[in-house]
């Protein structure tokens, strides 16, 4: 490996560009096999992983979710019916790049369009998120909920130990920068569906994504605290 490495011990296993092509660095076994690896993860990502309790995940199809994360406005967002994810498994990999020297891999994924709907949802616990966020909303029903995240962007680094002599490889940290570049909602139901209900879908777009772009270090350690000690467990 420290033959296919740059001065700075990095191998870019992955680069694709904005139009869409790959562009293959020398080393073209590993990025081969770095592709392939990431390919069959989206892949799967259609049949999701039961072993460990993983759900499909491409669509992410939920009966009744309940959105019970303890954590501001996602507090209040108890029931969730008929739920659909969409474009979990749709990105792109601008950036891979693997340094053996601090055993880092910097990592870029971009989500161009992830798709969210639901045939029902419980007025009641959205109106309170809503409230929770600012927004003056009275009316409490029922409505549909449509919500697309337009060009999501999961940057960062994962930096892991490789076992001496057996064992295991373990993440040692996950840094992330989660970024957002515009919300498209199309919620109805609130204060009906005329313009005041559209007022407020403009409203929720802006304050979503002020919300993740202002908010990326408590995400960031929000999702090293959960996915690093589940992962390891799993190695």
């Amino acid at each position: 490996l420290l033959e296919l490495a740059d001065e700075n011990g990095d191998i870019d296993l992955f680069a694709e560009s904005n139009e869409g092509n790959v562009e293959v660095a020398p080393q073209f076994i590993l990025s081969w096999q770095a592709r392939r690896y990431i390919r069959k993860l989206q892949k799967q990502m259609e049949c999701g992983w039961p072993q460990y309790g993983i759900p499909v995940l491409a669509p992410l199809r939920v009966n009744e979710l309940n959105l019970d994360y303890k954590r501001g406005m996602l507090e209040t967002l108890n029931h969730v019916f008929r739920l659909k994810v969409a474009g979990l498994d749709d990105f792109k990999i601008m950036k891979f790049k693997l340094n053996i020297i601090t055993s880092k891999i910097t990592f870029d994924f971009l989500f161009k369009n992830i798709d969210t709907t639901a045939q029902k949802y419980d007025t009641d616990t959205l109106v309170d998120a809503l409230r929770q966020l600012g927004l003056s909303v009275e009316y409490e029903g029922g409505g549909e909920l449509l919500f697309d995240l337009i060009n999501l962007r999961i940057a960062g680094t994962l930096k892991y130990k490789l076992p001496m002599l057996w064992g295991s490889a373990k993440i040692t940290s996950l840094k992330t920068t989660i970024s957002l570049d515009a919300v498209e909602s199309d919620i109805t139901g609130l204060m009906g569906n005329g313009k005041i209900n559209r007022i407020i879908n403009r409203q929720l777009e802006n304050v979503v994504v002020k919300a993740i772009n202002n908010n990326q270090q408590t995400i960031s350690d929000t999702i090293e605290d959960t996915l690093v000690p589940r992962v390891n467990k799993l190695l």
